[in-house]
């Protein structure tokens, strides 16, 4: 239906194009700005060499939800549109697993501070230098936002899944 082609056409939009998550972390331990779409969101590794973007399998597996809605129509069995649910329980658990790898990320500048204050110094200056850590990694969370990209993908999702139950409802 056209409701569906259009909505599937800006979940698409959001998730591949517009910018849908960022950084603003100038002013932190990082000191960068970043923006992602989702699906470079979902491709992101702090490695040794920085952050880098790579297609793996948490990109390949975005990737395959969000373009379900294109392909249920031609799936032969009987609970076939019932995929179309899978984005939006997607992308409402997206930000529940970002927010925890930066919170294991900032756990780690945590123990990173601790060692290094641990290095030496008065009890004093150890306590000074976790204290900094713990400022900076709560910084680092809070400089966080997600941008236009995500909340359409969000809303095209969730009017997919209306669709879906609606059709459901009817049948």
């Amino acid at each position: 239906t056209t409701p569906g082609v259009v909505l599937s056409g800006a979940l698409l939009l959001g998730f591949l194009v517009l910018p849908g998550w960022s950084l603003a972390a100038g002013n932190t331990m990082l000191g960068v700005n970043l923006a992602y779409t989702v699906s470079q969101l979902l491709g992101v590794d702090a490695g040794e060499a920085g952050l880098t973007i790579h297609f793996g399998f948490w990109r390949l597996v975005g990737c395959s939800v969000v373009i379900l809605p294109w392909i249920t129509p031609w799936l032969a069995f009987r609970r076939a549109q019932f995929l179309n649910l899978l984005p939006l329980v997607f992308l409402v658990a997206l930000p529940l697993v970002v927010h925890a790898r930066l919170h294991h990320f900032a756990m780690d500048a945590k123990s990173t501070g601790q060692i290094f204050g641990g290095l030496g110094g008065s009890a004093a200056m150890q306590r000074d230098m976790q204290a900094m850590v713990e400022k900076q990694a709560t910084a680092l969370i809070n400089a966080t936002s997600w941008n236009s990209g995500y909340w359409l993908a969000l809303l095209a999702a969730l009017g997919i899944s209306v669709l879906t139950l609606m059709r459901r409802v009817k049948t």
